[in-house]
């Protein structure tokens, strides 16, 4: 069976980590279920999930650069790079 390619924007990424989204626990149970999944997402998605989370102080800020970080170097993640 060949492998799910899924696109993962920045409203997936955003309800993952921000328990005050109103989907939050919608995208966590979803995303149990794609653990076999090859998520694809872009740099201008992470862009917009950093600005997000830009204004609600360091302990947001460090959490998504942190997130970033992980997911530009999980195989599962392909991040697809900014472009024209």
């Amino acid at each position: 069976m060949p492998l799910r390619a899924l696109f993962a924007d920045s409203f997936y990424w955003i309800a993952l980590i921000f328990p005050r989204d109103a989907f939050h626990q919608a995208v966590v149970n979803h995303s149990a279920a794609l653990s076999s999944a090859h998520v694809v997402t872009t740099d201008e998605v992470f862009a917009e999930f950093l600005n997000h989370f830009a204004g609600l102080g360091p302990y947001w800020r460090q959490k998504s650069a942190a997130l970033v970080r992980d997911l530009r170097s999980d195989p599962q993640i392909e991040v697809l790079p900014q472009t024209r």
